[in-house]
């Protein structure tokens, strides 16, 4: 299979997930990973992109979100740049979800999601923050 490499550039907005999702749908249908692992990765992105805009830019359009995928026969490594503030990201623990769900939260649980779903998971603060997702290929 030859490598995929491919970038896409959005600006910090909601409604821009939209655009997210459909790169990355088409990134995997492209390369070699199963398809039942197609969810994982959408779930992933999605996840790390919204608390992006929310967490990161604060909602600010002016925030710039660079994604970038590159994918071989081995693994399938999705790349989110940024330039918002950061954060301490091995420092956000994981919840307790019998205790999460018992008080009812409808949110929070998007870092833990990320962890769970991929198979490494990287973040390296920076002039340019980088969060690094990768799927092996078996």
């Amino acid at each position: 299979m030859p490598e995929i490499r491919r970038q896409l550039v959005i600006q910090s907005e909601m409604a821009n997930l939209k655009k997210v999702r459909e790169f990355i749908s088409k990134a995997v249908t492209d390369s070699c990973l199963p398809e039942t692992e197609k969810n994982k990765i959408m779930l992933a992105t999605d996840e790390a992109v919204a608390n992006l805009v929310k967490h990161g830019y604060k909602y600010d359009p002016q925030g710039r979100i660079e994604i970038q995928v590159y994918a071989d026969d081995k693994k399938f490594e999705v790349k989110i740049l940024d330039s918002s503030e950061g954060f301490d990201f091995d420092s956000i623990p994981s919840p307790n979800l019998e205790e999460h769900i018992r008080q009812g939260k409808r949110s929070g649980l998007g870092i833990y999601l990320i962890r769970k779903v991929m198979d490494e998971v990287h973040y390296k603060l920076g002039e340019k923050n980088q969060l690094t997702l990768v799927k092996y290929i078996r």
